[in-house]
């Protein structure tokens, strides 16, 4: 699979899951097992693997070598999602202190400074 096909699914997976309407109904494409881990991939070296993981929960990866990266990169954005509310939070608190002091902030590049 090219590249160009994989930014389109993984950009159609992060909109469904940025998407307002719950109801919406999304069909997740048919790829074989390793192209599932070139999705999981591509959407890990973009930073946005934690915006379509939930969608990802109905994907059957059947190889066992193609599953076992599946579920490691699933769940290193599990853990990678828990690791950006937690910054973004001390990001929270110490802008609400700064604020609180009179000292103006500026973030330069979201929660990963």
């Amino acid at each position: 699979m090219n590249n160009q096909a994989i930014a389109e699914i993984v950009i159609s997976l992060c909109n469904h899951s940025l998407s307002l309407d719950d109801n919406s109904l999304f069909r997740l494409p048919e790829l074989s097992d390793e192209e599932w881990v070139e999705i999981l991939t591509f959407a890990s070296r973009q930073g946005v693997l934690p915006i379509i993981a939930q969608q990802l929960n109905g994907v059957q990866v059947r190889n066992e070598q193609a599953k076992d990266a599946f579920i490691r990169k699933l769940m290193s954005a599990q853990n990678n999602g828990r690791k950006y509310q937690m910054r973004l939070k001390v990001m929270h608190d110490l802008a609400m202190l700064f604020a609180k002091e009179g000292i103006d902030v500026m973030f330069l590049k979201g929660a990963t400074l």
